[in-house]
């Protein structure tokens, strides 16, 4: 289902293949899988028990995602809920095989970002790992703002934390860095996270099916818009 969009700008064709309305599912780190932060042991490190790593464990999880074009930037919403399993859990489902064994719950977390391409048009990469470079910038209901940097190279994306801002309440996490692939048709992604004082554990998973196009994305979001709007034509 994947149609270039008619309102496509010609700085973002290297996102085009992202576009859309995808759903799946995927895996979230479980409550108190990550490391905790490091303290300062430098006066009773002789007394106290070496602390007990903390055995990694991750909960299955729906995903519903979006990318749409909004003026000269596109933008991406994800948002995660609890799943509930119909049976038992197989980590090799396809997304479609996901989201029929699995039921939504409560909404765990919701993140929109802003996507732009920094590389100028007229330049071209050099080779399969030379790409176009991206500025990516959001926030959402964990408590974070982010400005990413990262590069496009085909169907593949590559993105790092360049400056991270925290709620007071938020997790104590100073980076983050993800991944996102398109592979036979389904789009894969990872997001790492990083600890104060710690290093990058796998965070959150998802493997999704593009379920509408960006056209047909576009066109809902316009509805829904006028419907707010009170516009009478909005039958």
């Amino acid at each position: 289902m994947f149609e270039i969009p008619s309102d496509l700008p010609l700085k973002l064709s290297s996102l085009a293949w992202l576009l859309g309305h995808w759903q799946g599912w995927g895996t979230v780190a479980a409550p108190g899988t990550m490391p905790p932060a490091e303290t300062d042991t430098k006066d009773n490190s002789a007394t106290q028990p070496a602390e007990e790593e903390t055995d990694s464990r991750f909960d299955a999880v729906l995903q519903d995602l979006e990318a749409a074009v909004v003026g000269e930037q596109m933008r991406m919403t994800i948002r995660t809920y609890e799943g509930e399993l119909a049976d038992e859990f197989d980590p090799l489902w396809t997304a479609a095989e996901g989201l029929d064994n699995i039921q939504p719950g409560a909404l765990i977390s919701e993140e929109t970002t802003y996507w732009s391409v920094d590389t100028p048009l007229a330049v071209v990469p050099a080779g399969p790992d030379e790409g176009r470079e991206l500025r990516v910038v959001g926030s959402g209901t964990r408590g974070f703002a982010v400005l990413w940097a990262g590069v496009v190279m085909g169907p593949r994306i590559q993105l790092a934390s360049d400056a991270v801002v925290r709620a007071p309440r938020a997790d104590a996490l100073d980076h983050f860095s993800r991944m996102f692939g398109l592979v036979g048709g389904e789009l894969m992604w990872a997001s790492e996270a990083m600890p104060a004082g710690g290093e990058y554990e796998v965070e959150i998973t998802g493997r999704l099916q593009r379920t509408a196009s960006a056209d047909e994305v576009a066109a809902k979001t316009s509805r829904a818009s006028r419907h707010e709007d009170g516009d009478p034509s909005d039958g």
